[in-house]
């Protein structure tokens, strides 16, 4: 099971990093989309539902 905003975020990471013009910039939106991801909630709801062998419950907030 996905997040729905990592997986949006990786979407359109790709789609940014095609005209990031170089490396740098390519890792700077990585770090971005990373922080925003952890900052969601869905990093610690995917390692609860790991730990509790569950799927997700991925929701607005997590």
């Amino acid at each position: 099971e996905l997040s729905p905003l990592g997986l949006t975020m990786t979407k359109e990471g790709v789609w940014a990093n095609l005209d990031a013009g170089s490396l740098e910039a390519a890792i700077e939106l990585e770090d971005r989309t990373q922080t925003l991801c952890v900052q969601a909630g869905y990093l610690a709801e995917g390692a609860r539902a790991f730990n509790e062998k569950r799927k997700p419950r991925f929701n607005s907030g997590a």
